[in-house]
């Protein structure tokens, strides 16, 4: 702390100086349950890794789909935050159901 006013600009000199930036921070769901999504994320990971083992000669393509933005107007944000640095921002979307589709497509399981 100077001690003194300084203008916008002159701050973000100083900022910029110190290694900030201006970035769009990751959005997470307010009401997002980590422990859900990383219990989800590793038991996917498994079965992705199994199909892959099973006959590794046949390439195997993993495709999702997330629908939570569907009707949603973004919202343009930006924070100071450390260069290497990206900051996460909780948000609310509004919309009380989340949906996920994924699909492993696998030629000899149909």
């Amino acid at each position: 702390m100077i001690g003194r006013l300084v203008s916008p600009r002159r701050g973000t000199d100083y900022l910029g100086r110190l290694g900030f930036t201006r970035q769009v921070p990751r959005p997470r769901h307010a009401e997002a349950d980590a422990l859900a999504q990383e219990v989800f994320k590793a038991r996917f990971r498994r079965r992705v890794q199994a199909l892959q083992q099973e006959d590794p000669d046949i390439p195997l393509e993993v495709w999702a789909m997330d629908e939570h933005r569907v009707g949603l107007k973004p919202v343009l944000r930006r924070v100071w935050a450390p260069c290497g640095c990206r900051p996460v921002a909780r948000g609310h979307q509004r919309f009380e159901w989340m949906y996920l589709a994924g699909l492993v497509v696998h030629p000899l399981n149909p």
